[in-house]
């Protein structure tokens, strides 16, 4: 393959990288951003959502966890895809010897850990952050029916 190819291959891989890593933080905010409201909305409100018997603080259950649910699963997705994309960078670096060309005191262009990139299964602090703040507007909705 001609080298142009693999500088087109790599961009395209790191310009989709680019747009999932925006996709998440897009989904992160949009959603955490409705919840803080509605755990705002919760802690001001004078009227509590109600008793059991009302089906208001059902609602709000329900909505609080779809949202949350909705925006878990789509940082999940976006984070698996992610990997996909990595794992291609790492292998066109790794076929080109870019991890085996030294620069200066044995120094490589990159770092060989790069190698694995894209391996690592790992959720990230905006899913846990999401999870956090999901459980802490039920947990509102269900202390509102105490009070």
């Amino acid at each position: 393959m001609s080298e142009s190819l693999w500088e087109k291959i790599y961009q395209d891989q790191r310009a989709e990288l680019e747009f999932r890593r925006n996709r998440e933080q897009a989904i992160f905010m949009w959603t955490n951003s409705i919840i803080i409201g509605a755990i705002a909305w919760f802690i001001a409100s004078d009227k509590p959502l109600g008793s059991l018997g009302d089906c208001r603080w059902l609602f709000s259950l329900v909505g609080i966890f779809t949202l949350t649910s909705f925006s878990l699963f789509w940082q999940w997705h976006q984070r698996k895809l992610m990997r996909k994309h990595q794992q291609v960078l790492a292998q066109v670096a790794t076929l080109r010897g870019w991890f085996d060309i030294k620069t200066s005191q044995e120094k490589t262009l990159l770092p060989a850990e790069w190698k694995n990139w894209g391996n690592k299964k790992a959720l990230g602090i905006k899913w846990w952050v999401t999870l956090a703040l999901g459980v802490s507007a039920a947990a509102l909705i269900f202390l509102s029916l105490c009070a």
